[in-house]
């Protein structure tokens, strides 16, 4: 396996990692309780919940995007200082 490819599967499974932990959080602090209140006239008058699909795909969604965030920021946090390194 070339060096490239060995970075590039690295920065897939940090990824993947950073993602799952943030949908267990998303999920459990958010996502599973997600509901719409239906209000008329600063009256309440019930309330909402979405579908599950809805809620899976929302936390699927936002914890690949922060889990890409994330890893990019890692990987880019030890690029730089990889550099830095090497001119000492």
């Amino acid at each position: 396996m070339s060096h490239q490819r060995r970075r590039l599967v690295s920065f897939l499974l940090a990824t993947l990692g950073c993602s799952v932990a943030f949908a267990v959080i998303l999920w459990v602090l958010w996502a599973h309780d997600l509901h719409l209140n239906v209000y008329s006239y600063n009256t309440y008058w019930y309330r909402e919940e979405f579908p599950t699909y809805f809620k899976v795909i929302v936390t699927a969604v936002l914890s690949l995007i922060l889990g890409l965030i994330t890893a990019a920021v890692i990987w880019l946090t030890r690029y730089l200082m990889r550099r830095d390194d090497s001119r000492v």
